[in-house]
């Protein structure tokens, strides 16, 4: 299982590809900002979450009005590739 951070998040001011999930379990979407779109996406599983170069350890945590408040997109397109079981959990 990966660390998550507990960082409380302004969505007035995400930050290019910043990822964020809800912390009190109400909904399991990892969500990536997409500063092209303006507008949060749902990463649909593992494999796009890896192919997509993103890190567990940068995930994010909010709370429901959060999840209220933000423009949700179209969630990203599925990578169709499988995990991989070796993918680190941050950066090094």
């Amino acid at each position: 299982m990966g660390v998550i951070l507990a960082i409380p998040l302004d969505d007035q001011y995400p930050w290019p590809n910043m990822l964020t999930r809800r912390f009190d379990g109400g909904d399991d979407r990892i969500l990536a900002y997409d500063a092209e779109l303006g507008q949060w996406r749902h990463v649909p599983d593992l494999a796009t979450f890896q192919a997509r170069g993103y890190y567990w350890c940068n995930v994010t945590v909010a709370d429901a009005g959060f999840f209220d408040r933000i423009t949700l997109g179209p969630p990203y397109p599925s990578s169709g590739v499988p995990p991989r079981a070796d993918y680190p959990v941050c950066q090094t």
